[in-house]
């Protein structure tokens, strides 16, 4: 038979390996020095070989989660028409810059290709999810 403090020990640490697996503000920071874009056609969703993506898009500020804000884009020049972007709290001078952006006015970002196959939605980065479940971090804003 198992006691009580042992009990609330497995349930600690069955929480603690959830957030840890779930990635909960255990990722890394990413690095967003880099500055290279590539401007890619429509088909950069459905092309493995596109390592960056640039498109234009506009944003609307839809709230906060854990890790940083989300915005809500239309997206122009690209094969997907609406993307959810989360700016991690570290990069307060996106977040600004988009929340300066006036009703329906775009800017131009590149994204690099982060991950593939990611478990949600959202992800720990500056950057989106696509809907093949790749992950694309945002390496330049404006132009």
């Amino acid at each position: 038979m198992v006691g009580r403090p042992f009990l609330l020990y497995l349930l600690c640490e069955g929480l603690f390996f959830f957030v840890t697996v779930a990635g909960l503000g255990c990722m890394p920071a990413s690095d967003n020095t880099s500055s290279t874009a590539t401007t890619m056609n429509s088909d950069a969703l459905t092309s493995s070989s596109a390592d960056t993506i640039t498109f234009s898009f506009s944003a609307e500020y839809r709230g906060v989660i854990g890790y940083g804000a989300v915005f809500h884009c239309a997206v122009q020049d690209w094969a997907q028409d609406t993307i959810s972007l989360t700016v991690l709290v570290k990069d307060a001078a996106v977040q600004a810059q988009l929340e300066a952006m006036a009703a329906g006015e775009m800017v131009r970002g590149t994204f690099a290709r982060d991950q593939e196959n990611v478990p949600y939605k959202r992800m720990p980065i500056t950057g989106f999810v696509d809907r093949t479940k790749t992950a694309w971090r945002l390496v330049k804003l404006g132009e």
